[in-house]
């Protein structure tokens, strides 16, 4: 299996996607400030307006899982809606706390939200987590009891 820790350049699919989402921002995340990057990763997962403006009509979960002692990161996203797991890692013969994050947010058809929060969070690990993995997905949320 493959995962981004040794390249300083995230996979030219999320760059090349871009061009099927001109009104998402265009900006090279690795180009942008540390508070940059989390607000706009603020704005693609709760301005609802935003979702509105673009037709991101399709509900989708976003989850991440970061080393406990890492979280503190991510407590930018605490303001807002979200899930948090205590869950354990293992890596080999290596087991650690680890906590898992989960946000529903809105995508389009083309996934454009979902694909420039990957590019972000790459960014954003790179420049301020500094993990050697960070795992992040988005899934299709089909039925839920939450709306939005």
């Amino acid at each position: 299996m493959e995962h981004l820790t040794e390249t300083l350049n995230p996979p030219e699919v999320w760059v090349a996607k871009y061009s099927l989402c001109p009104t998402i921002s265009q900006k090279d995340p690795m180009r942008m400030s540390v508070q940059a990057i989390k607000d706009e990763i603020v704005k693609l997962l709760y301005d609802a307006d935003y979702f509105k403006e673009l037709g991101a009509t399709d509900r989708e979960f976003i989850t991440i899982a970061i080393r406990q002692d890492k979280a503190h990161f991510f407590d930018f996203l605490k303001e807002h809606a979200l899930t948090n797991w205590r869950t354990v890692g293992i890596w080999g013969k290596l087991v650690e706390p680890n906590l898992q994050i989960e946000i529903e947010f809105r995508d389009n058809q083309q996934e454009c939200f979902g694909n420039r929060l990957m590019h972000l969070l790459f960014a954003y690990n790179k420049k301020e987590v500094k993990e050697q993995v960070l795992y992040a997905r988005t899934t299709p949320l089909e039925e839920g009891t939450l709306f939005f």
